[in-house]
């Protein structure tokens, strides 16, 4: 018979010595596909030992395996993973994890990464192209993903509550204005920028649906620069300005010089007389349309990330877009 299927849902890991029944408990298998669901046990009872648990006894035909709230750390998990070659499905929720070893992306067949509530994670490394599913639901403490396969496509990504979450490689980064290189600053048209350093800003992560208080900082996202600063009047230098919810222009190619993007200033406020609470307005999401009608070209974008504004206040949406190979003298652009 070869495992398919091993639940230890609630085990503690890696305590004193375990009991005979708790050991009986472990040895349950069954030779089924991984559709089958299995509870052969709950959390242990008060006073009870908890059960020694080893990665190194598990067969490689193991298709699921679920060790949520198992109080396992990242030390218990085995830096090479391809032990499990066959192994689809993965369950670490509820445990105390601050990342997964980097084999993780060698499990070439794992379809579902559940890790819920390991509110110790810090840090995901790469993850295998073939996954289909990932559930980090209230890992406060998560910052960054170092991929995410298919989001764009086919992933089921459970989020909500990463209240820290500030960089999926490939999709987004935030940083403090202090560590964004000065052709970037010089692009969004900043000047005296040590002087902006000291702003708070109540940022609003429109992905996980939080909301905290943090410096100036500067999203990056798919070949949008973005930054958000109390405000009220568009700067002068911008070249083409209107009053309205649209604008429009032909571009103008200096002889000489080189476009290198577009630079996007938008003026928002709440509408006060809405009464928003608090919740109403993290799901209050910017968005905007490009269109270069000359070619029928189209984007739409909606920030990761925005500022909201203070009470009775308008806040500057200043963005950078470097689609400069899609644009040519003589295309006429609406935004």
């Amino acid at each position: 018979m070869n495992l398919k299927v091993r639940v230890v849902d609630g085990i503690f890991i890696n305590q004193p010595k375990s009991t005979s029944e708790d050991a009986r408990k472990l040895n349950f298998f069954c030779a089924t596909s991984w559709h089958s669901a299995f509870h052969s046990w709950s959390s242990p009872r008060k006073g009870s030992k908890s059960m020694k648990f080893s990665f190194t006894f598990l067969p490689r035909s193991l298709v699921t395996l679920s060790l949520a709230n198992c109080n396992l750390s990242h030390d218990h998990i085995p830096k090479d993973l391809s032990m499990l070659p066959s192994l689809q499905h993965l369950n670490l929720g509820g445990n105390p994890i601050h990342t997964l070893p980097e084999s993780i992306n060698s499990l070439t067949l794992l379809r579902s990464l559940l890790l819920d509530h390991c509110e110790k994670l810090q840090y995901l490394p790469e993850l295998p192209p073939s996954l289909e599913e990932l559930d980090v639901n209230n890992c406060r403490s998560l910052e960054r993903i170092t991929n995410l396969p298919n989001l764009y496509r086919s992933l089921i990504f459970r989020y909500y509550g990463c209240e820290n979450l500030v960089e999926v490689e490939g999709a987004f980064k935030l940083q403090p204005i202090r560590n964004i290189d000065m052709e970037m600053i010089s692009a969004l048209g900043m000047f005296n920028v040590e002087s902006m350093e000291s702003f708070q800003v109540q940022m609003v992560n429109c992905l996980t649906g939080t909301l905290r208080t943090t410096s100036l900082q500067v999203l990056h996202e798919r070949g949008i620069f973005s930054i958000y600063l109390p405000g009220s009047e568009i700067p002068g230098w911008y070249s083409y300005q209107n009053a309205g919810p649209k604008i429009s222009f032909i571009v103008n190619h200096v002889q000489g010089r080189t476009i290198i993007g577009l630079n996007l200033c938008v003026v928002y406020a709440f509408d006060q007389s809405a009464n928003l609470s608090s919740n109403d307005k993290i799901f209050c999401t910017p968005f905007t349309h490009m269109a270069n009608r000359t070619k029928g070209l189209f984007w739409n974008y909606s920030p990761t990330f925005y500022e909201i504004p203070g009470e009775q206040a308008c806040n500057l949406w200043l963005s950078h877009w470097k689609y400069v190979d899609q644009l040519e003298d003589g295309d006429e652009v609406v935004w």
